[in-house]
């Protein structure tokens, strides 16, 4: 069979021709005739080599002589790939450097000029120095060897073009579970019964077969999550290593923080008192090592916990379940026929009408029998066959099974899927072999990460980041990808070592100097933080000068010197991907300059006071991210230079201002944060980018010279701008105003979908701000505008689902005009879900509307949070209601709204508020909706019957106001705490099931 690892060649091939096109096209080039016939010699080559290449990398049996001939190949196109980088370096070099100096026609004539003389770089006399050989002579000859081969020439297919579109359907819709009901109600029900010190259940069953899906079922149960005090989850794998389990068990929300450097006892003995009699859930995922010393350290931590406390151990080992002594095996067993048939029907039919799935459900029938009924099988040939339109085709997918004769199922049908995907697609896949088992993937990073490698084009007028997130889509309906939520996702086990298998010794995750690996071929480098190995690694990787990524993976602290840096940059000249989180020092040295062919650099979480000037000549740099880098106060200047950056990341550092000429800048799609300074760029920059996307927070807003500048910034011409956040300084002094008029004036598009407004010193808001224009705006967050007097009508915002309103200190009334029901037909606030007021300290009434139903249909979540002059009403009916916080509201003397039957209101601090349950309500489904504390006093809560559990009462400071809590009628009543209770006191008769 020819090797896995060849695979994705046809793609390399295309981009390979793709880019020796573009060359062949520019300006000038034809004039030089013996630079250009080399080349078309190369292209002439290349393009025969297409025609069979397919078949030269067919899952069938081939001489060692074909293996020899693709590795040839391989090495070859990736050194035509440097050479026309090289090629295309300097006139873009001297474009850029021409325009820095406004030279706009000698930008032009410098790049013809350099076509002219190009002969110097492949002449058949010259040889740069990192080509062996002759790079055209020697593809020449490859491509005449193809003869003695018997490669068959297949028709050529534009590799770079993805399948046709499918219909739209929600990503997260793929991971529909089928046929795990009664095992999910069963491991339910073990977690919530026995009361033994500690009991480990052992889910066991073979790869693919839903062992991690079920226990994350159970893990996120309500009934579970009510019954455990603290829950934790730990992807474990190949190595049981306590010191990070135990340090993902400490970094689990309801635990606790953990400092870095803390040594394995000191992390076990935190470990042991953060369980100190409480009841716990851990899963340990994926166990596969039967070290039972490294268990035993574990456990002697894992006793400290409470009484009924659970363990969940997936494995594919019996010896595992032993090892971790499992008093339960969970013996999971294959899906039956009908709910296989109901998983392929979710992927394989998707977007078919019922004629073309009556023509194609016998063959799916039988291609069902051939998964085994293991669910990842049966989704991954699903994935397959949705892409496959016609009956023909998936008779030959049938007919590929059942050749293959493959006692796995799961290989075969993997394989299968790879060697169907499109070119575009293997190259995209094998890349994510440089992440570890179980690592949560966010679309944008990956879609950079592919552009920066350059498996990404512009194509059809779509820009290299659609095309990148169309791959992750493509990636993501074939079931190569799990998603997680609309942006993140993960990769199955198998398919993970999979990915490993066809990116051999391309692609190398390095987690320990020990692993072997073959410098010449090697072109994408991870390192896993293992401080120990990495001065060691870093002495090898100087000499592995074809590397093109160098990525630090879970690097909390770089251990990667400013010297080593130094030493390494000048070695490795061809890295396109640069990535050092973390880096603790405070310059990155000079010679990065000498990376000239990067296109993404990562330093992020650094403690970088500065840039070297020499990063302004990296003219490819197409992503740069400076994330919380706190102590980088300013930008070279010359990064306006960047004429090819798409992304610059610079949330959370520390700048004072943006660069002048920003204007410049006109590839960036991201810009997370534009810092309006005193002397760096002026808001206006903002107008020559209008292609910006995702997320933009403007800050400085107090130093905007005048009203036209915010106008000229045209944020309503950013059409694909999703979020924005607008912050004036917190000590605002400037005239109130010129920040209306500025204010006024920064407009955004009517397809933002997210908006935040802080410092904002006006008297009030823009008119724009609540204009029923706005329709797909489903956030919006009010916060420090202290002068405001007035909301403008909120309630037009039809598609608003969370609106946030804090310190709006102007504010004293909240009437009609917050609705906008002046418009006839106007129904306010259909889609809110989530209302909050925070701090309003000059809040007074709230006018409410005086027809019940027509306000807050959908609202789901309602706080009134430390607003202490707030009297009158509440909104009488909130019947979607689940959650209800006021606290700190002293002079609040309203009932509670009508809400939903599982509602569990938490009061703090407001002590004259009726507090009564709706007529028809019932006790609460769960301990957790109904263990809420409440801080007030004994007698205010007599009404408090059957429709609350309270876990809390605090203060009880008589016996009279304890017997006035009638605590004996509240038969639902499942714990109580009292605290500060004076001993002397008589305690009222509480029910007997408490």
């Amino acid at each position: 069979m020819a090797d896995l690892r060849f695979a994705a060649l046809p793609g390399s091939i295309a981009l390979l021709l793709d880019k020796i096109h573009s060359v062949l096209l520019s300006p000038g080039f034809a004039k030089d005739t013996t630079s250009a016939s080399l080349w078309k010699r190369l292209e002439s080559s290349l393009a025969s080599i297409s025609y069979v290449i397919h078949d030269a990398v067919e899952p069938r049996c081939n001489s060692h002589g074909v293996y020899a001939w693709l590795l040839r190949l391989e090495y070859a196109v990736y050194d035509a790939e440097d050479s026309v980088d090289d090629i295309l370096f300097e006139p873009a070099r001297l474009e850029v450097e021409a325009i820095a100096r406004n030279l706009k026609y000698q930008a032009l004539r410098c790049r013809d000029e350099f076509f002219s003389s190009l002969r110097l770089v492949l002449s058949l006399d010259e040889k740069p120095i990192w080509i062996n050989g002759n790079l055209v002579e020697d593809i020449d000859v490859i491509a005449k060897e193809m003869d003695k081969y018997g490669f068959i020439k297949r028709e050529t297919r534009d590799e770079l073009r993805l399948s046709d579109s499918l219909p739209a359907t929600s990503l997260l819709d793929e991971t529909a579970i089928y046929g795990r009901e009664e095992d999910r109600s069963n491991i339910v029900g073990l977690l919530l019964s026995g009361d033994e010190n500690l009991d480990a259940i052992a889910l066991v069953g073979t790869g693919g077969l839903g062992k991690t899906t079920l226990a994350q079922l159970v893990y996120n149960d309500e009934k579970v999550r009510a019954h455990f005090e603290l829950k934790a989850w730990v992807g474990v794998h190949t190595d049981f290593e306590v010191d990070r389990i135990t340090r993902i068990i400490l970094k689990a929300p309801t635990f606790c923080s953990i400092e870095g450097d803390m040594s394995l006892e000191l992390l076990l003995d935190k470990l042991s008192a953060s369980l100190d009699g409480k009841k716990f859930l851990l899963v340990l995922d994926d166990v596969r090592n039967e070290d039972i010393n490294k268990w035993n350290d574990l456990e002697t931590s894992l006793k400290s916990g409470a009484r009924g406390s659970k363990i969940i151990v997936t494995t594919r080992s019996q010896g595992v379940a032993d090892c971790l002594g499992c008093s339960i095996r969970y013996q999971l067993n294959p899906l039956t026929e009908d709910s296989c048939r109901s998983l392929l029907a979710k992927s394989a039919y998707a977007g078919r009408d019922r004629s073309e799935i009556a023509m194609l459900e016998d063959i799916g029938m039988k291609i069902l029998k051939t998964c085994g009924g293991i669910p990842l099988s049966v989704r991954v040939i699903g994935g397959l066959l949705r892409f496959k339109k016609s009956r023909e085709e998936w008779c030959h997918v049938l007919e590929d099974l059942r050749k293959a004769n493959n006692h796995d199922s799961i290989s075969s049908i993997v394989l299968l899927s790879y060697y169907h995907l499109p070119a575009l697609l293997k190259l995209c896949f094998a890349y994510c072999s440089l992440f570890p088992i179980d690592y949560e993937f966010h679309k944008e990073e990956l879609v950079l990460l592919w552009m920066a490698a350059g498996f990404l084009q512009m194509s059809s007028g779509q820009s290299m980041e659609t095309v990148g997130a169309e791959c992750v889509d493509g990636l993501l309906k074939r079931s190569f990808f799990i998603p997680i939520d609309n942006s993140h996702f993960k990769m199955h086990d198998l398919i993970h070592c999979f990915a490993e298998d066809v990116s051999k010794e391309l692609c190398l995750r390095w987690e320990s100097s020990d692993q072997a690996a073959n410098p010449q071929r090697i072109r994408h480098l991870s390192l896993l933080r293992n401080e120990r190995d990495i001065p060691e690694m870093l002495s090898v990787v100087l000499h592995w000068n074809r590397l093109r990524t160098f990525y630090l993976i879970d690097s909390r602290s770089c251990q990667i010197s400013p010297q080593a840096l130094k030493d390494i940059f000048p070695r490795i000249r061809r890295l396109r991907v640069l990535s050092l989180p973390h880096f603790p020092h405070a310059k990155l040295p000079h010679s990065i300059g000498k990376l000239k062919y990067l296109h993404y650099l990562d330093v992020s979480h650094s403690a970088l006071a500065s840039l070297p000037e020499s990063l302004s000549t990296l003219y490819f740099l197409q992503t740069l991210i400076l994330t919380n880098c706190y102590s980088l106060l300013m930008l070279p200047q010359g990064i306006v230079k960047l004429v090819n950056l798409r992304k610059l990341g610079i949330k959370g550092a520390g700048l004072m201002q943006m660069p002048k000429k920003m204007s410049r800048l006109t590839s960036l799609q991201s810009l997370t944060n534009f810092i309006v300074g005193h002397g760096g760029s002026s808001i206006k920059e903002l107008g020559a980018l209008p292609n910006l996307h995702g997320s933009l927070s403007v800050s400085g807003l107090q130093n905007v010279s005048s009203p036209s500048d915010a106008s000229g910034a045209n944020l309503k011409a950013m059409l694909y701008l999703d979020e924005l956040e607008l912050e004036w300084s917190c000590n605002n002094e400037d005239p109130a105003t010129d920040q209306k008029e500025v204010l006024e004036n920064l407009k955004p598009s009517v397809e933002l979908k997210k908006l935040s407004i802080r410092f904002y010193g006006g008297k009030e808001f823009p008119k724009w701000l609540g204009d029923s224009s706005f329709s797909k705006i489903i956030s919006l967050h009010l916060s420090d505008c202290i002068n405001c007097k007035s909301f403008p009508p909120l309630g037009r915002l039809s598609s608003l689902e969370h609106l946030i309103i804090e310190r709006i200190g102007g504010i004293k009334s909240i009437g009609h005009e917050f609705y906008g029901v002046d418009v006839y037909g106007c129904k306010p606030f259909q889609s809110l879900k989530t209302l909050k007021f925070v701090e309003m300290s000059q809040w007074e009434e709230w006018i409410l509307l005086e027809v019940d139903g027509q306000e807050f249909p959908c609202l789901e979540e309602f706080y009134v949070i430390n607003c202490p002059l707030l009297k009158g009403d509440l909104p009488k009916s909130l019947p979607a209601l689940v959650k209800l916080e006021i606290c700190n509201c002293e002079q609040l003397e309203a009932s509670l709204p009508q809400t939903s039957e599982c509602c569990v209101p938490k009061l703090d601090n407001c002590d004259e508020v009726e507090k009564r349950s709706n007529d028809n309500q019932t006790a609460p489904s769960s301990r957790e909706d109904g263990n809420q504390q409440f801080s007030t006093s004994m007698g205010s809560i007599k009404d408090l019957h059957e429709s609350l559990s309270i876990s809390e009462l605090q203060d009880v400071s008589s016996a009279s106001h304890a017997s006035e809590a009638n605590l004996e009628a509240m038969q639902y009543l499942d714990e109580l705490e009292l605290e500060k209770t004076p001993q002397d006191k008589t305690l009222p008769k509480i029910d007997g099931e408490i």
